[in-house]
């Protein structure tokens, strides 16, 4: 994780699947941000005041993902972290596994494993850069 900031307005690129939100500036880099509620199955969230994107730096590329909210970074300990095999309707192959932290319980998903499912395939394609170019306007 490199950094959490509050929700701001993104901007929709056509042809682009449903995860995938839009992109945003920041700092003069342009970020593509993807939902994931579509994914497990949850409606989208009307109230965006304590909504966040959680924003992402793998191999010097940048994501944001969409969050209900944040309200603390923290350190989990690998043996408080279960394997999510045998429990029904937990989606395996995004979940890494449930972590009992304090008197919470922690999803701890395999932000990986969406790429290689097709999830956010696009955002490795030079589509979005392309669309970018397509877009009358600055994109802020």
């Amino acid at each position: 994780m490199k950094e959490i900031i509050k929700w701001e307005k993104i901007t929709r690129l056509p042809q682009i699947g449903d995860e995938i939100k839009g992109v945003i500036k920041l700092r003069d880099e342009i970020v593509p941000v993807i939902s994931l509620r579509n994914h497990f199955g949850l409606p989208e969230v009307d109230n965006m005041e304590c909504t966040r994107i959680i924003i992402l730096e793998e191999d010097a590329i940048l994501l944001g993902i969409i969050v209900d909210r944040v309200d603390e970074v923290v350190t989990v300990p690998e043996q408080t972290i279960e394997l999510p095999s045998g429990i029904p309707g937990i989606r395996s192959d995004v979940i890494q596994g449930i972590a009992k932290f304090d008197d919470w319980l922690l999803i701890l998903i395999d932000i990986k494993c969406l790429f290689v499912l097709g999830v956010i395939e696009p955002l490795h394609s030079s589509h979005i850069d392309e669309t970018i170019t397509a877009i009358d306007g600055e994109v802020k």
